[in-house]
């Protein structure tokens, strides 16, 4: 992808994913790898092919755990892990004056909690809510305008809303959820199966594997004189 520079810092709003990008591995794979029936794997299979939609099928996978909320939190307080140069990043991000918000597919409380362990849990988050009733799990959309029905949090609404304000959007994703917003994005930064899917659509991007990459990739998109 050829380097463009971003001129107007103030302008700039970068979207990132939460599951698998933020943090790994995915919490939402990761609950359902170790508490739920195998069946969880074909509903994500569907997903992927198109078969179903996320929306219904997220809570299809997770009607097939069988945990309490607290065992779910425990779990990954063990099992999931922050990306290392995330909080360097989002203070340099802050230092430049970029906009950051978390757009996710998972849950707003569990990420709030998560978040708050390194003192980040101040960022904009745009996520699904979740209850747990002993070990009965159901789902709630992101509030908000859907620009289809087909996710549960509308990831490309937000972007668009951004940009329709005149704001230069970078998307940072690695997964399904994140390939409708990053066909729209101006800058897309992926791996994993985002990273697929641009290849496969011929849609720009640069790839990463953790925020120390994006940061100095930023760094060179910026005006001179801004360094990581």
């Amino acid at each position: 992808m050829k380097l463009r520079p971003l001129s107007h810092l103030k302008n700039i709003h970068l979207f990132i994913d939460f599951d698998g990008t933020i943090a790994t591995p995915d919490s939402l794979y990761f609950l359902c790898q170790r508490f739920a029936d195998r069946k969880w794997r074909q509903i994500e299979d569907k997903m992927e092919k198109g078969e179903i939609d996320e929306r219904e099928g997220l809570q299809q996978e997770f009607d097939l755990l069988r945990i309490t909320r607290e065992e779910a939190l425990r779990a990954i307080d063990n099992g999931v892990t922050l990306d290392p140069y995330f909080p360097d990043f989002v203070r340099w991000c802050q230092e430049q004056g970029l906009k950051i918000t978390i757009v996710s597919g998972g849950f707003l409380s569990f990420i709030k909690r998560f978040l708050r362990k390194y003192g980040l849990d101040h960022l904009s988050i745009k996520a699904n809510r979740v209850r747990v009733e002993e070990k009965k799990w159901s789902i709630f959309p992101s509030p908000g305008r859907k620009d289809c029905q087909k996710c549960n949090n509308c990831k490309t609404y937000d972007v668009e809303k951004a940009k329709a304000r005149g704001e230069v959007i970078i998307y940072i994703g690695d997964g399904y959820t994140d390939r409708c917003p990053a066909a729209v994005a101006d800058v897309v930064f992926a791996k994993d199966k985002l990273k697929e899917y641009c290849q496969k659509e011929k849609l720009p991007f640069y790839e990463f594997s953790n925020f120390g990459d994006i940061m100095n990739t930023l760094a060179s998109l910026l005006p001179k004189g801004i360094k990581p």
